[in-house]
């Protein structure tokens, strides 16, 4: 990052300068690496979603759905939760994911490390470098495709880029075997991905119990 510091996410709050201007730029990476290893140490938790209902919603439950005026509280409150728990999908997708390829040499870029990038693994003798872009259906938004390929000309070498979504939206299936070097489920699968999820808050309370 410190020869190509466009690659860079600029989420640090620290203004990016020129690549002349070199304290200004180790003082960029520096911002940039304390929220990486802030979010490596954060905590997934399933948080209340804040916004306000919209009433609208019981009308139309009532009205299309014929949904007795006493179960619209429960309606609501069970949506919301659902809701909040979607919203976590993609953190746990990652955590887990960083647990199986980092043993195997990937870097995990949390943290909007590297822009658009969530994964990187370095050359290796026999292998070009790689970035990994993930997501966990494949209907959703995703506008970081241009700008990985703006990283890749701006680094000016060969760098293969993969794509990966672990369920498609149109029929509910998952694509482990997509995965880079999971063609035979030997590092990934849905079963072990629910067991990380299943366990996740144990293992947190562990870790906190322990401070």
């Amino acid at each position: 990052m410190y020869d190509y510091p466009a690659v860079a996410s600029k989420r640090s709050g620290v203004e990016l300068a020129t690549a002349e201007d070199e304290e200004a730029i180790r003082k960029y990476l520096g911002g940039l690496l304390r929220l990486y290893f802030k979010k490596r140490k954060a905590r997934i938790s399933l948080n209340e979603v804040r916004t306000v209902p919209d009433p609208a919603v019981d009308a139309v439950l009532k009205a299309f759905g014929n949904i007795p005026s006493r179960d619209l509280k429960a309606f609501s409150e069970h949506h919301r939760k659902s809701m909040a728990a979607e919203n976590k999908i993609g953190d746990l997708l990652e955590a887990y994911l960083a647990e199986v390829l980092e043993p195997r040499k990937w870097i995990w870029c949390c943290g909007n490390l590297l822009t658009g990038v969530d994964f990187f693994r370095p050359a290796r003798q026999s292998s070009e470098r790689l970035l990994l872009q993930i997501k966990n259906r494949s209907n959703s938004e995703n506008s970081s495709s241009k700008r990985i390929r703006e990283l890749v000309r701006l680094l000016g070498c060969p760098v293969k880029i993969t794509e990966w979504h672990r369920c498609r939206a149109g029929d509910g299936g998952t694509c482990w075997d997509t995965l880079v070097d999971n063609s035979d489920l030997s590092l990934a699968d849905e079963e072990r991905f629910d067991a990380f999820i299943r366990e996740y808050p144990l293992r947190a309370r562990y870790d906190q119990n322990r401070m």
